[in-house]
């Protein structure tokens, strides 16, 4: 699985591009080896000099010579680059709650024939799904929701069902 990255351009934020891509842009000096990079795991921007992936012995020498790279020279009047605050690209996270939710209702669907188990399982697929506050993920909450709904409440039908029955016996 390729890792995913992100790359600074003066002040612009690009990506996600495979980490060949960024090796390749240094490479052929597209890309300063002192460019921001960023991928999950990381906790900031760094220099991609400061990583291994980036590291020269990493990056095979140019096929023909290029001259290095250089950052231009600053304009008459116009302020020195400073390194810019970076946004961190949103990860999606926070979707144990639905999917704990969706898991417990379907099971407690079969479950309800041991009365117990689903009602159980149905009470907590029902309280997972509320708890969730990710929207991404709302969809598998409302289902897990519903689906403890229903084993709730043929959890509870299957316990009357089982005293009635046992009152007959007497």
């Amino acid at each position: 699985m390729h890792e995913q990255w992100y790359y600074a351009v003066g002040s612009e934020q690009r990506g996600p591009v495979a980490a060949e891509a960024i090796r390749e842009m240094i490479q052929r000096s597209h890309l300063s080896p002192e460019a921001l990079v960023w991928r999950d795991g990381l906790s900031d921007w760094v220099p991609a000099s400061t990583l291994p992936e980036f590291q020269p012995a990493a990056i095979p020498p140019p096929a023909a010579a290029q001259p290095a790279w250089t950052p231009p020279p600053p304009t008459a009047g116009e302020p020195q680059p400073s390194y810019v605050n970076y946004q961190t690209p949103p990860t999606e996270q926070g979707g144990g709650l639905a999917v704990a939710s969706l898991v417990l209702g379907i099971i407690s669907i079969p479950g309800a024939c041991l009365a117990c188990l689903g009602l159980i399982l149905g009470i907590l697929a029902i309280i997972f799904g509320v708890m969730n506050k990710n929207p991404a993920h709302a969809g598998q909450a409302k289902a897990g929701l519903i689906c403890g709904i229903i084993g709730v409440v043929l959890s509870v039908g299957s316990g009357i069902f089982g005293v009635i029955a046992q009152m007959g016996r007497l």
